[in-house]
């Protein structure tokens, strides 16, 4: 274990009352002794005597379930919209337990929808290297730089991530995205698409294709498209409105 991970090990040993005068100092020695060492500490203590196998068990078991304790709380403060106080649970777990997969995709996602781009960023790259959800982590970096307003960067991460997941619909409508903010017109319409091949019902990405068949002047099928959108849902006043621009705009003059 890590030297931190170390310290917690000892301090919730001895707040279980497993370890106490004497031992907990013998347990504090040996973790100096070995420093980093290859062993994980409560192996060390075992082996030296210090602590039983039950002992072992029970301190571990704790950890644990502060860990998971701590992570629900902060998956719950994310939920609440209450990211800087997720963000802190997720930093207690990420600095005693650094390769905790879970809680870097929560922290991301907590600086994200707070706005801290570049944090964001840099845990979704540190995913990449410990997940195997590999297409998702790339797709995750490609949203935050295209946020930044690093689009070309942000298609290639999207491009990346749609290598390892060809049938992602969200991949597809992101790397769409890309294409129509860099001007590429033919490329977007052929990425919203796929995600409509993959995801009929996704209104997005039938809204975005209607505004690139209207701007190619192809009046029709943006009309159809935004049937198609109403047809999902009619509360969208935007699309209702830009519809009934399109159809005044080709009905026939008196």
């Amino acid at each position: 274990m890590l030297p931190k991970e170390e310290e917690r090990f000892l301090k919730l040993a001895h707040r279980l009352g497993v370890l106490q005068g004497d031992r907990l100092e013998r347990a504090a020695k040996v973790a100096e002794r070995r420093s980093e060492g290859k062993v994980p500490l409560p192996f060390t203590l075992l082996r030296e005597g210090i602590l039983s196998d039950e002992e072992v068990d029970r301190i571990l078991h704790a950890m644990v379930e502060l860990l998971d304790q701590t992570t629900a709380k902060a998956a719950e403060l994310l939920k609440d919209r209450q990211f800087t106080k997720a963000i802190g649970k997720y930093d207690r777990v990420i600095a005693s337990h650094p390769s905790h997969e879970a809680s870097y995709w929560g922290r991301a996602e907590a600086y994200l929808k707070k706005g801290a781009l570049l944090p964001a960023l840099a845990d979704y790259t540190t995913l990449l290297e410990i997940t195997e959800k590999k297409a998702l982590a790339h797709n995750r970096r490609g949203v935050v730089l295209a946020r930044l307003g690093k689009h070309d960067e942000a298609r290639r991460e999207q491009e990346a991530a749609l290598s390892l997941d060809p049938a992602n619909a969200e991949i597809h409508f992101d790397l769409g995205t890309c294409f129509h903010i860099l001007g590429d017109r033919v490329r977007a319409v052929a990425e919203y698409s796929r995600t409509i091949e993959i995801a009929p019902d996704h209104l997005e990405a039938l809204n975005n294709r209607a505004i690139l068949h209207l701007l190619g002047r192809d009046f029709e099928k943006a009309q159809a498209d935004w049937k198609a959108c109403l047809a999902i849902d009619r509360r969208r006043s935007t699309i209702r409105h830009n519809l009934k621009m399109l159809l005044q705009r080709l009905r026939p003059a008196r």
